[in-house]
């Protein structure tokens, strides 16, 4: 039997807060002693983090403890952001297995990170696995990770750079299973430049914990974005790293431009531009439309009219289809509706235990202009199941190309309890 709660506190003092989020996690669940602890607690804290897991291990005596550091916080019942807050949840439960990791010293070294990771977590791995990983977003590169932890996961030399696309979550070669992977970037209030990782009683920086879970449940992830394409898709024709230099044989700059023809004309209203327009990144190269959702979006960060280039939050190829992106809340309301109704469909007779939902710090209020519109979608869909999540630098998530670095996402993932076969039930 898996029983999990989740509580959460918006009082200021980091003793009383802790102790009243665990208290309501536990009693939610009906827990005397948790198993496993998630906690999220808002960088007002950071100088009170291992008071407030010593706290959780004194009241919950967890056999394992992972978690991050967060701008917001959320739960079925409320969303907190740009305030003092701390959201637990505590499982406990026979069927579920879990391993928690934490890695230290990922700056520079997201390739051995990745080998690390998953050479630790090889043993433990099984064919419908599901890793959650909340790395430190400023020392993360995903792409060099996520290439090392497959090859070491699979049959390919892991001294040699993978050449081969992303495989697809899930995906099972001659060298063993890849786990499903979501998770975020952990995040602060935007004052620190540091944000902080938690494993079993330790704080960390420049690092990356995570869980792995196993065992007897379901999971189904959704994902849903709040930017989405304007005007037509495009070609990458002359790229080097984050810089473009041609759209479709002209100079990226004119591309940009061309957006706000007779409506904006000076340097300074175009650099303001940039900074509510982004681009959108195609992710499998037989798409050259973008309109199914299987992109990831990166900041424009500086425009150069007289090299005629745009430089972007990420490296782009030669070859890649993009198109310019905003942010618009009545889609990504809608978006968001139909990944949960969708989510919801899929787990069909299945009850919902609890769900975890990572939200881009670009969401939220800042998107809606109010608070708590997606929990109240979650709610709307799945009743008041415990549901625990904060408000992220960036999101991992899958994609039918692989696991990705997103951007202005959310990311619901939904366990519930595992359907016995036809052929289970007649043993009974």
């Amino acid at each position: 039997m898996m029983k999990t709660g989740v509580g959460f506190s918006k009082n200021s003092k980091p003793d009383l807060a802790a102790r009243e989020a665990v208290q309501g996690a536990l009693k939610q669940g009906k827990i005397k002693k948790a198993d496993l602890i998630l906690v999220f607690a808002t960088s007002h804290f950071h100088h009170d983090y291992p008071l407030i897991l010593n706290i959780l291990h004194e009241m919950a005596s967890p056999k394992q403890l992972f978690g991050c550091s967060a701008y917001g916080v959320l739960t079925d019942k409320e969303e907190i952001e740009q305030a003092p807050a701390i959201a637990v949840l505590a499982l406990s439960s026979a069927s579920l297995n879990t391993q928690t990791f934490q890695v230290h010293d990922i700056l520079e070294r997201n390739s051995e990170t990745g080998k690390e990771l998953a050479e630790l977590l090889k043993p433990a791995i099984q064919k419908d696995s599901l890793l959650f990983l909340f790395p430190d977003t400023f020392s993360f590169r995903f792409d060099s990770f996520f290439r090392a932890f497959a090859d070491t996961l699979s049959a390919s030399s892991p001294q040699k750079e993978s050449k081969t696309p992303i495989p697809r979550a899930g995906f099972k070669n001659s060298g063993g299973h890849i786990p499903f992977m979501v998770g975020g970037g952990a995040s602060e209030q935007g004052n620190l430049n540091e944000t902080f990782q938690f494993f079993g009683r330790t704080v960390a920086s420049n690092s990356v914990s995570g869980c792995l879970f196993s065992g007897k449940f379901q999971y189904e992830v959704g994902v849903t974005h709040a930017c989405h394409p304007i005007g037509a898709s495009m070609m990458v024709t002359r790229a080097k790293g984050n810089v473009l230099y041609e759209i479709c044989g002209e100079p990226a700059y004119q591309s940009f431009t061309d957006l706000f023809r007779n409506k904006l004309h000076y340097q300074q209203e175009l650099q303001d531009a940039a900074s509510l327009v982004f681009l959108g990144l195609g992710i499998n190269p037989c798409d050259t439309s973008l309109q199914n959702k299987e992109y990831v979006v990166r900041n424009i960060l500086a425009l150069d009219p007289e090299e005629g280039s745009i430089t972007i939050s990420d490296q782009i190829e030669e070859g890649q289809v993009i198109s310019y992106m905003v942010r618009n809340p009545q889609r990504a309301y809608q978006e968001a509706e139909e990944m949960i109704s969708g989510l919801a469909k899929k787990l069909g007779d299945s009850s919902p235990l609890f769900g975890i939902y990572i939200n881009c710090c670009g969401r939220g209020n800042s998107l809606y202009g109010k608070k708590n519109v997606d929990t109240a979608l979650i709610r709307k869909h799945f009743g008041n199941i415990p549901l625990i999540g904060f408000f992220s630098y960036a999101e991992v998530a899958p994609t039918q190309c692989g696991p990705q670095w997103h951007n202005y996402s959310g990311v619901l993932t939904i366990f519930s309890k595992k359907q016995r076969s036809k052929a289970e039930g007649r043993k009974d």
